[in-house]
């Protein structure tokens, strides 16, 4: 009977002699075959690489391995250093090497139980938007730039959350213009739109040159904005004109700026006399070159003129008489004033009885 159970048994060892020599003995007791991630320690003499000699497959000697996630674990960061159960109880292995050994119930897995809770818009993204390698799942940086596009190009620094919040990307609440730029918004500034400025998201400016930097300068850089206009209201001029060689009195008071001040010229405007600027046409066509307006007009009212017929001095012709109620166009058709004839005929043709035939009447 021995000898039978023997022989049976070289049989046996007879017949299995090709498996052994092709994969060994650990082939008769291995469990299965290992994932494709592990496979490289298939076989007998790899067993102890993951299992104790005394059985069991301690967390020390996933992590000899895993050595990133054994750092992280001690830094207590991500979701692994929140488990106390053992490596084994999620990734078991020796289900052949299309098994995959990290898997995740997405639909259920909790996000509250990682360093990165999800919160509001956050909580309606796709796990792939974020997770974009496959099966990894740790080590994701938490910085807004990893995932989104930074905007500003690198001119700002990386801290995002110092201005937008996850609510939503284009609120930002958290930035105080006044307190967090070195330009303090007021006036009508308070109401202008970011990208008014912020041209093609460009927020950090570095040559700021006050007004001009954003509004055009259609005064060719002289004088500064700020003599003239405040950001209350770019058209109310509240300039102190006294302060200027020019101070505006009487009529001038009320002429609109751009009456003088034409294609924005607000340099070099003759102002010494009327008839010298770009202001008054010259009613008289020159008829007086050789005097200055204010002669006989003034500010507080071009008409009536203040020329006197009898001043002492003049030579000309003095009025006296009938002459003296006389407005002036009776005489001065058509605004000549020099030269005039001054026969009393030349003014008065239609009540001349004489027909000129007259002489002189002592």
């Amino acid at each position: 009977m021995r000898k039978d159970i023997l022989l049976i048994f070289l049989l046996v060892l007879l017949c299995s002699s090709e498996a052994l020599a092709q994969e060994g003995i650990g082939s008769l007791i291995s469990p299965g075959k290992l994932t494709s991630s592990h496979a490289k320690y298939d076989g007998i003499t790899s067993c102890t690489k993951c299992h104790a000699l005394g059985g069991g497959i301690p967390d020390s000697k996933c992590l000899d391995c895993h050595d990133k996630l054994a750092e992280r674990i001690t830094k207590k960061e991500g979701v692994h250093a929140r488990y106390t159960d053992a490596c084994i109880k999620c990734h078991t292995d020796h289900k052949g090497g299309s098994f995959k050994i990290v898997s995740l119930e997405k639909d259920k897995f909790d996000h509250k139980d990682t360093d990165y809770p999800l919160l509001d818009k956050h909580s309606i993204v796709k796990c792939e938007k974020c997770h974009k390698k496959g099966g990894s799942y740790t080590g994701l940086s938490q910085e807004c730039i990893s995932c989104h596009k930074d905007k500003h190009k690198g001119e700002l620094d990386r801290d995002c959350e110092r201005c937008h919040n996850i609510k939503g990307w284009k609120e930002i609440e958290k930035f105080n213009h006044d307190r967090d730029s070195k330009y303090v918004l007021t006036g009508k500034h308070i109401e202008v739109k970011c990208e008014k400025c912020h041209v093609k998201s460009r927020y950090r400016v570095d040559k700021f040159e006050e007004c001009r930097t954003c509004h055009k300068d259609p005064h060719k850089g002289k004088p500064k904005c700020k003599e003239c206009h405040t950001t209350e209201s770019w058209k109310k001029v509240p300039t102190d004109h006294s302060k200027t060689k020019y101070p505006l009195t009487d009529k001038h008071i009320q002429v609109k700026c751009d009456k003088c001040h034409k294609n924005n010229q607000l340099t070099g405007i003759p102002f010494k006399t009327c008839n010298n600027s770009d202001c008054h046409d010259d009613p008289h066509k020159r008829q007086f070159a050789d005097q200055v307006c204010e002669a006989c007009h003034n500010i507080k009212g071009w008409k009536p003129s203040l020329f006197d017929h009898n001043a002492p001095g003049y030579a000309g012709y003095r009025l006296d008489g009938k002459h003296l109620k006389t407005s002036c166009e009776k005489c001065h058709l058509d605004g000549k004033y020099k030269p005039l004839p001054d026969r009393c005929y030349d003014c008065h043709e239609k009540d001349d009885t004489h027909k000129k035939s007259w002489g002189i009447i002592v």
